[in-house]
């Protein structure tokens, strides 16, 4: 019983040592965003989603803000 008890806090203290490297942020360009978000128009925002691999949260704030992209464009 105390081998169980020593390897259970063992483990734990590993997984607690384990470091996550912290996510990049990726940047698109504006054309890039605007043809997205016209496809979500087009099609869907799931269908856009996915042909783009961007989230689906993402193409819908860029569906909101198209006339301003379409204005830095």
């Amino acid at each position: 019983m105390e081998n169980i008890i020593a390897n259970y806090g063992s483990s734990s203290e590993s997984k607690d040592e384990q470091v996550k490297t912290p996510r990049k942020l990726k940047s698109y360009s504006t054309e890039f965003k605007l043809k997205v978000a016209k496809n979500a128009k087009d099609i869907s925002i799931h269908g856009a989603s996915d042909k783009f691999k961007v989230g689906r949260s993402t193409v819908r704030q860029w569906m909101r803000q198209e006339k301003q992209l379409h204005k830095i464009a």
